[in-house]
């Protein structure tokens, strides 16, 4: 663990605990002892969810994946009841607000004949919370079994500039694997299995496939070499790729006949055209695996072309690279991202724009068309919430006049 991961832990946890206690006392007037009781254990509960994502990505191959990933279920219970707190407190106001001449009534009454007053508030609370309590774990579990289950979405995109031999041409775009310690051993073939059935062209892998090492996850991921297209399979690197140790898995996927794209490109031929793909390392790189689109352009330019290469692909793993200084020179018309899991738990994605320009779908910026996937998988918490996991399959349309 990392002297970052530290503070975002400790940052995290201080907030969700100040949170927690304020809204309890000062906002809803629990007694001290059941406030500071619910806090302790909500934190608890936080602290023993990020330290099990934390371990899922450091322990590789472990017994103990069901644990792990029952562990790491508490991030989207803590996440959902924080958030559900905020219309307890507003709902049990109106309530108190529309109901306080009836209660000033019966306070009266309790206290000619005697009997305690100010009940009434604390348990319409407490009603709520419980009620909260259960819509969390509810929400939680349905978004556990959504994160389970990737579909394909088609996506056709229309291009002037594409060559007419490629018109038709399928690309699918896997990102996000984020395979680790708590995947379950089926996931991937079955994701593998989706795949080949959809018969494309080309299959990119745009970064975050794996939370851990070769020698932990070697044998797990040696099933990617079972993916099959007429032109290849291309990989990039995404932020948590390295780290594990990117360079590694950059040779490891190699030897299984990957072309691993080290800001490097290929060029492909259809009929008497060509067109390049591009790829470059994810913004965490540093020194020779930091980004680089000019080497790329380069690189690609270097090899013997047969004419027609004005239609260009990038494959990077962050939307916001779109706004790479290069990119004008480079002749991308197409950039295929990942990174953003569609925001994973909803609302959490209005966080994840003040990074990038986009969550998921098709945008267009600078004039290059933009595919973000929401991903196959998921990180910290195995659940995902309004943003389903997803393996665009991409068909490219030559624009007819």
């Amino acid at each position: 663990m990392n002297a970052m991961t530290i503070i975002i832990v400790v940052v995290g946890v201080a907030i969700v605990w100040l949170y927690l206690f304020f809204s309890l006392i000062r906002l809803t007037h629990l007694t001290k002892g059941w406030a500071i009781t619910a806090t302790i254990a909500m934190s608890l509960i936080l602290v023993g969810s990020v330290l099990a994502a934390i371990l899922s990505r450091i322990m590789g191959t472990s017994d103990f994946r069901v644990p792990i990933m029952a562990a790491s279920l508490g991030i989207s219970v803590v996440f959902y009841l924080c958030l559900g707190l905020i219309p307890v407190v507003a709902i049990a106001g109106v309530i108190w607000f529309f109901t306080r001449p009836l209660a000033v009534q019966a306070t009266h009454a309790m206290i000619e004949s005697g009997q305690s007053t100010g009940k009434g508030r604390l348990l319409t609370i407490r009603i709520l919370t419980v009620f909260m309590i259960v819509m969390s774990l509810a929400v939680t579990g349905y978004g556990f079994v959504r994160a389970q289950q990737p579909k394909l979405s088609p996506v056709t995109l229309q291009f002037d500039s594409l060559p007419s031999s490629f018109d038709g041409f399928t690309i699918a775009l896997i990102t996000d694997l984020h395979i680790g310690a708590a995947t379950r051993t089926s996931f991937l073939p079955s994701v593998v299995a989706q795949v080949n059935a959809a018969t494309p062209d080309l299959i990119v892998i745009a970064g975050d496939t794996v939370n851990g090492s070769v020698e932990d996850l070697g044998e797990q991921m040696s099933i990617l070499g079972d993916l099959i297209a007429p032109y290849g399979v291309v990989l990039t690197t995404g932020n948590h790729d390295f780290y594990p140790c990117a360079p590694q898995w950059m040779e490891y996927f190699s030897s299984l006949g990957l072309t691993v794209l080290d800001n490097d490109g290929i060029l492909l031929q259809r009929g008497q055209y060509r067109i390049q793909v591009l790829g470059i390392h994810d913004k965490q790189g540093e020194g020779e695996m930091a980004p680089d689109l000019d080497q790329a352009t380069q690189r690609v330019s270097q090899i013997q072309r047969l004419g027609g290469e004005s239609f260009g692909i990038l494959v990077a793993h962050e939307p916001v690279q779109v706004f790479d200084p290069g990119m004008r020179a480079s002749g991308v018309s197409l950039q295929l991202s990942g990174h953003t899991h569609g925001g994973q738990l909803f609302p959490w994605g209005i966080a994840t724009l003040f990074k990038q320009p986009t969550l998921d779908g098709v945008h267009r910026f600078n004039g290059v068309t933009l595919v973000t996937s929401r991903g196959v998988g998921n990180w910290a918490s195995p659940v995902r919430v309004g943003a389903d996991p997803e393996i665009p399959i991409i068909t490219l349309v030559t624009t007819t006049e």
